[in-house]
């Protein structure tokens, strides 16, 4: 006769038991593992066509970095550093500003920066590494714009960069246990690639559409065939509802007196320039148009008056299909141009 025991007890599934459940679990967990490992062996088999990671969350600027941490273990002197955004990495020839002036320049450019970014990244890298001796802060409105969602988040991403707080010396516990496993297995290393499956297969062939740019020169210049792209319109709604949304200047405007002013106690000249652009298509991207353009210039030109320092208005560049890429972004030849230009109006470093 059965017990209570025995009868309150659930009723074991067909086809299933504790014994056969205990076998599944190794089974579960060698498949795992399997799968683990296939996909280690694949990306390293693949890894020489992959961009190599670096410890940044926008990967320009762990290459820009790279740049400028090989120019501060050489001990070469930089005479010229130009600081902006993408307008300004795409702006300058440092090859053009030595034949014109015997200067040597570094173009350390922070694609995405809006200049309160631009203001962290001279006081914590650019700086620190190349100790210029001028800096040029080569702007456009889109640098001042305080109410652009794209700038916003592109500061927050430089913020919690590992690799930032490697150099600065406040990494913590966890970032050096994933750098170090990195080292070690190619899936830790390559997770930000697993992590878009779709836009890694869709874009395996053509590397470059991973992450942007993946060479930049000795002194910091973009090397990449965007550089040397036909001329093309961007269209105007990301513009105005992106980089350019609610313009207003009167937050930036304080990130580039506190800019200046930390580059002149460090002993650092000072010079800004309006970077050129097609004006007459960029000014309708601003949701005031000419007003807002007004409202930048007028800025820089209070800064440059209550600073002291110099201010280059920016050329007109014509025809723009022969020196813009779009109409921000100046080609290799407009670089060239623009550089030499620039070289014959700039005063000469003490």
């Amino acid at each position: 006769m059965a017990t209570a025991t025995q009868e309150l007890r659930p009723p074991t599934p067909a086809g299933s038991s504790p014994t056969r459940t205990r076998r599944r679990v190794p089974v579960v967990m060698l498949v795992g593992l399997l799968v683990v490992l296939a996909a280690e062996l694949s990306l390293r088999a693949l890894a020489g066509r992959l961009p190599e990671p670096v410890g940044w969350k926008q990967r320009d600027l762990g290459l820009v970095v790279e740049r400028m941490e090989a120019v501060a273990r050489s001990g070469r002197s930089v005479d010229v550093a130009f600081l902006g955004s993408s307008a300004a990495t795409f702006a300058f020839e440092p090859d053009e500003l030595a034949d014109e002036t015997g200067l040597r320049g570094f173009v350390a450019g922070m694609p995405g920066a809006s200049v309160t970014s631009l203001d962290l990244w001279a006081r914590e890298m650019v700086v620190p590494l190349l100790r210029p001796r001028m800096v040029v802060i080569a702007l456009t409105s889109r640098e001042m714009n305080a109410n652009a969602e794209p700038q916003r988040r592109f500061r927050e991403g430089y913020l919690d960069s590992p690799e930032r707080r490697r150099l600065l010396g406040t990494e913590t516990a966890g970032d050096r246990l994933r750098r170090i496993a990195s080292e070690h297995s190619a899936v830790i290393r390559y997770r930000s690639y697993l992590r878009r499956p779709a836009a890694f297969v869709k874009n395996f062939v053509d590397p470059t559409k991973l992450e942007g740019p993946i060479e930049y020169g000795p002194n910091g210049e973009p090397r990449w065939a965007r550089a040397d792209a036909p001329y093309s319109i961007p269209v105007m709604e990301p513009w105005r509802h992106g980089d350019l949304t609610d313009f207003d200047v009167t937050e930036e405007a304080p990130s580039l007196d506190r800019l200046i002013r930390f580059l002149r106690t460090e002993g650092i000249e000072v010079v800004l320039v309006e970077l050129p652009v097609v004006e007459s298509l960029y000014v309708g991207y601003h949701p005031r148009g000419a007003a807002d353009l007004r409202a930048f210039r007028t800025a820089l030109a209070e800064r440059a008056d209550m600073q002291d320092v110099p201010l280059v208005g920016a050329p007109t560049l014509e025809p723009i299909e022969t020196w813009f890429v779009d109409d921000i972004h100046l080609n290799r030849a407009g670089a060239a141009r623009f550089t030499r230009w620039l070289a014959r109006r700039l005063p000469t470093p003490s």
